[in-house]
């Protein structure tokens, strides 16, 4: 059943040794060590959907569409909250004549798709305050109305059709209606207003895209440009009044999938044997997409030792990502964590994962993870029927306000699939 490669060695087994020695010899006479390898256990792959992920306050604001051959449609928009620049003030307005205005959204280098696509950016405005929850928290699913004209039809602030550049640019600049932005200037030309009044005066914004390739990351800091001619000089002068988002203004992302509910589980209890979704399971930022993995038989196994001796237990997990396409994806490493049976996290280790690629040759596509500390607990236990698990998914800092994803192959996948190396200590 399994390949095992013993190595017999002796505990004076050294080359250079001619004689025993002295002190112990009664009590070590005739006993050596085996080390016995394992690479062929049974390991059971899950994909888990944890239906809330946290996504205010982000690293990057979010906005695009993308096609996904499991999930469908995805989409993410962005919300946040602006107020006047802190210099603001209403003084200075007060011999000004609007212009024009635009959002001004900063690249963070940050895309997911297709970015040769021509993508159409649209900016609403909010028709209700956005609050966090009790736990001072919103999530991917979180929404606010946005306002709609008497027929029911979203009224648009600006639109901009563009080649997204995340590298070879550094914004995108959309150009606002007249009529709305030409109203807030004289708003704030009229009273100074402070930034909670503001707030109250404009919600919010939301960006969304009307095309599908790509979505992009945008720096948190964007900036709205209202600009204006001075004329309380002879000659006027040209000037520009920021609205910005501030570090206490409400920022997240809304991301969804279409097929998400369709294909996996509706609760986080729950977990999709890579059986049932073409021997794959899958972790997915921004969505809650996990991957379980399970070893049933590992106390079974070495029952017949009382007290195993492991020597190292590793896990390969061997992805099939697009390369080099998808390779940024990777380079993040994965978390680690202990789940009991509903998956709920009881430990967080503090294992790197290697990540083994040869983009080169297309061959060595993995990421290994020493789980020795996992193994070792689990076999402390004793009772035959423990449910815990090891939870891989991408670290939190880049699960809130990424679309990254990883696909693992089971192994029952391809020759080259997912495993368990087990090595044991045996005293004979």
């Amino acid at each position: 059943m399994n390949r095992l490669v013993p190595a017999i060695i002796s505990i004076f087994g050294f080359a250079c040794m001619q004689e025993d020695p002295e002190i112990g010899s009664d009590f070590f006479n005739e006993v050596s060590f085996e080390i016995v390898s394992w690479d062929t256990l049974t390991v059971d792959m899950y994909t888990i959907h944890i239906d809330s992920v946290e996504t205010n306050s982000p690293a990057r604001l979010l906005a695009g569409e993308v096609e996904h051959n499991e999930l469908g449609l995805i989409e993410a928009e962005a919300y946040f909250q602006l107020s006047p620049d802190l210099e603001y003030s209403v003084d200075d307005l007060k011999d000004g004549e609007f212009q024009d205005a635009f959002l001004t959204l900063y690249y963070d280098r940050y895309y997911y798709g297709d970015t040769t696509a021509l993508m159409q950016l649209e900016v609403y405005e909010l028709a209700e305050e956005m609050e966090l929850d009790d736990e001072l928290k919103l999530y991917n699913h979180s929404t606010f109305e946005i306002k709609s004209d008497l027929t029911n039809q979203a009224i648009s602030l600006g639109s901009y059709t563009f080649s997204p550049r995340p590298y070879a640019q550094d914004s995108v600049e959309i150009p606002l209606e007249d009529t709305f932005a030409k109203a807030l200037f004289e708003v704030l030309k009229e009273d100074q207003i402070a930034t909670g009044d503001f707030l109250d005066l404009l919600h919010g914004l939301k960006i969304r895209s009307l095309t599908t390739g790509a979505i992009i990351g945008f720096q948190p800091d964007l900036a709205l440009k209202l600009n204006y001619l001075d004329k309380s000089e002879s000659v006027s002068v040209e000037r520009t009044l920021y609205l910005t988002s501030s570090t206490t203004a409400i920022q997240f992302n809304h991301i969804e999938a279409e097929g998400i509910d369709g294909v996996f589980p509706d609760s986080e209890e729950e977990k999709l044997s890579s059986e049932l979704t073409n021997n794959l399971a899958y972790v997915q930022s921004g969505l809650g997409l996990a991957i379980r993995v399970e070893m049933p038989y590992l106390k079974h196994l070495l029952s017949a030792d009382e007290t195993p001796l492991i020597d190292e237990v590793k896990l390969e997990l061997v992805f099939e990502n697009e390369i080099p396409e998808e390779v940024y994806m990777l380079t993040l490493g994965l978390t680690l964590r202990k789940v009991d049976h509903n998956n709920q996290v009881i430990f967080e280790y503090d294992e790197v994962a290697e990540l083994v690629l040869d983009i080169e040759y297309d061959e060595e596509r993995k990421f290994v993870l020493d789980v020795s500390e996992f193994v070792i607990e689990q076999l402390s236990i004793g009772t035959q029927d423990n449910h815990d698990a090891l939870l891989i998914q991408f670290p939190e800092e880049y699960a809130l306000s990424t679309l990254n994803h990883l696909i693992v192959s089971d192994q029952e996948k391809s020759n080259e699939s997912s495993k368990i190396i087990l090595n044991v200590l045996n005293i004979k």
